[in-house]
């Protein structure tokens, strides 16, 4: 499927700057930097358990392997330490797809704005979204794309577990995986809205459909979708990131505490403020690209039909001659498709 629609870098930042005005912009900043934190917070509490529980149940088997094998220590000991690194790692699992929830509503409620369903983005909105959200559908979502990408990426993972001790093979295969990581994120970066447009056909159905179209969606516009992310998303974080994180690097050279702090918490303040931006560009971007594409021709062949998914498909296979059953089958299906 061929799609070289390009959106205009240009006309682009007309658009991003229209929905972000003023007043709208800062509607949004404080829940989105609100939500950012507190599930930031939970995140690296909830991972910091487990992982520091993880720590001792290593230290136990590597340091006192000789007394666990004469029964010195307990296993059950380790098993009490082993227990709540698992605890936390499921809970910091759980942390991290619900904020996904969020940035999804937060995306949907710019969708409304561009749509002129919506005045501008606020809690309310966001609260609406996130409430009537099919949570296990976003999440299916998700983990298919993780997977899919693993998967790209795991043959470049196993040549470097072993031959990674050679420099040059290694760092081919670390710059491997990261382009095809990159690759496959481009392609996955419309699924959530494909999925929002096309939701009442994807009930009984596999959410990777969504993968699917995103990719046909995006073939011809991942360098273009590439670039408007780094011009706009990207850079304008780097640059602050650069300015007073270097700030923040002068203080800890001179050991001035006070620069050290401040530019810290400056570059993250900026990166808060600019949350609104790096959520509404997505969004941005498919609605402006759609215009040019048919959304249906997307998911041709990938739906299975309703009667197949209910079973009616198969009532006439219980009438009919065993020799008969494929082929009435096959002949069914391809005509339900068309």
């Amino acid at each position: 499927m061929s799609n070289l629609n390009h959106v205009s870098v240009k006309g682009f930042y007309g658009q991003l700057k229209t929905l972000l005005k003023n007043k709208q912009y800062w509607s949004a900043v404080w829940p989105a930097a609100l939500f950012t934190i507190i599930f930031g917070l939970l995140y690296i509490v909830t991972a910091g358990i487990g992982l520091s529980f993880l720590g001792t149940v290593f230290t136990f088997i590597t340091q006192y392997m000789m007394y666990i094998m004469y029964g010195l220590i307990s296993p059950i000991y380790i098993l009490m330490y082993l227990i709540p690194s698992v605890v936390g790692f499921v809970a910091a699992f759980f942390v991290l797809y619900w904020y996904t929830f969020i940035l999804v509503s937060f995306m949907y409620s710019y969708q409304d704005v561009l749509r002129e369903e919506s005045d501008h983005v606020t809690v309310a909105t966001i609260w609406k979204h996130f409430r009537h959200l099919r949570k296990n559908q976003i999440l299916r979502i998700s983990l298919y794309q993780q997977l899919f990408t693993f998967l790209w990426i795991l043959p470049f993972e196993i040549i470097n577990l072993i031959w990674g001790s050679n420099a040059y093979i290694s760092g081919a295969m670390n710059v491997l995986i990261l382009l095809v990581a990159l690759w496959k994120t481009l392609q996955y970066a419309q699924s959530y809205f494909l999925y929002r447009e096309k939701q009442p056909a994807f009930v009984g159905q596999s959410m990777r459909h969504a993968l699917t179209g995103s990719k046909r969606y995006m073939y011809g516009l991942k360098f273009n979708y590439l670039w408007i992310e780094l011009l706009y998303g990207c850079l304008p974080v780097a640059v602050w990131s650069a300015i007073f994180g270097g700030l923040a690097y002068y203080g800890a050279y001179t050991a001035t505490d006070v620069w050290l702090y401040l530019g810290l918490v400056l570059v993250a303040l900026g990166i808060l403020f600019y949350l609104p931006t790096l959520l509404t560009i997505p969004a941005v971007y498919f609605e402006t690209s759609k215009k040019t594409i048919k959304v249906d021709t997307l998911f041709e062949e990938t739906f299975t039909p309703v009667e197949i998914l209910a079973g009616q498909a198969f009532k006439e296979d219980y009438q009919a001659p065993k020799s008969e059953n494929k082929k009435r089958f096959k002949l069914s299906f391809k005509r339900k498709q068309k």
